[in-house]
């Protein structure tokens, strides 16, 4: 009997996104959209180019809004079968397990936090774990941020033996290994992860877990500060600087400045408004108004907000 391994995925899109309100209170944040293109859809077109073609979504936080928004997607010739799975209570990385019924024991799980930008290697990562025989691998890189304190992965060689908070200083190509948000695993793991969060459960199992090392881009959406420098950074990693980023149904009148601004859908902008470092959350009207360093929804202007 043969039997063909086959890789599906698991796009991790049910949080709350505490840090990113109040944008979150508006759409979760894999419908964020980087240079007007939503988050997931990023995520799900590359998921698609790399051949994989059956996966998993878990929703709880505004679901409807962000299932629409996949159906779009899939729903042209070629494009992967997606299960929804609703939480009507966030339960972590337990979630994950609700895909092993779907999967042949041979089966591979690639495992995607919807809430970060990267150019995943999955062509890499599958051959790592076939080489190497490994029950996982967990994408990891070197942390650069100013944030003195975190869990950083511990190895031994390439392979995963668990995390700790990390204080020391950092040296460049020498700095702590932070993990991406993706992971690739084998039914087995799937199976066994019975935590909150799954480096738990493989920080007491004996699972032969194997660490890849990422050099490209990673950027984070977290509080609105760090979602708008990841757009910026989204749209020099396209070789796109300098532009604004409009979704769809951006209309702005030709006597109105705006500059440096992330617009999301359904936005009108008139009558001679000035509008420079803002993101506005959309199906707004706005005439004649002057904001900068600002977040603009139909009910209020938020304060602001850290660049």
């Amino acid at each position: 009997m043969i039997t063909t391994t086959i890789c599906k995925f698991f796009i991790l899109a049910g949080g709350c996104g505490k840090r990113a309100q109040p944008l979150s209170l508006i759409k979760p944040k894999p419908l964020f959209p980087l240079n007007g293109t939503p988050l997931i859809k990023i995520l799900l077109e590359q998921l698609i180019e790399k051949g994989l073609r059956e996966g998993f979504i878990n929703l709880h936080h505004i679901p409807e809004p962000l299932r629409q928004c996949v159906e779009k997607i899939i729903e042209s010739p070629g494009s992967p079968a997606v299960r929804f799975f609703y939480e009507k209570n966030l339960s972590g990385s337990r979630i994950l397990r609700e895909a092993a019924g779907h999967m042949a024991d041979k089966d591979l799980l690639l495992v995607v936090n919807g809430d970060s930008f990267l150019e995943i290697p999955v062509e890499e990562m599958l051959g790592k774990i076939s080489r190497e025989q490994a029950d996982g691998i967990l994408l990891v890189r070197e942390n650069q941020e100013k944030d003195p304190q975190y869990k950083i992965i511990l190895t031994k060689g390439d392979r995963f033996v668990g995390r700790k908070i990390f204080t020391g200083s950092r040296e460049p190509g020498k700095g702590p290994l932070m993990f991406t948000g993706i992971s690739l695993l084998n039914k087995q793991v799937v199976r066994a992860i019975d935590e909150v969060n799954f480096f738990d459960r493989l920080e007491k199992s004996d699972f032969n877990i194997k660490t890849f090392n990422y050099n490209g881009p990673w950027l984070d959406i977290g509080d609105p500060g760090s979602y708008f420098k990841a757009d910026a950074k989204y749209k020099k990693h396209l070789g796109i600087e300098n532009r604004d980023s409009l979704s769809e149904n951006v209309l702005i009148s030709p006597d109105s400045v705006v500059k440096n601004c992330i617009i999301w859908e359904n936005t009108g902008i008139k009558n001679k408004s000035v509008l420079k470092n803002c993101i506005i959350t959309g199906n707004v009207l706005l005439d004649n108004v002057h904001y900068e360093n600002k977040i603009i929804n139909r009910n209020s202007v938020d304060d602001g907000f850290m660049l």
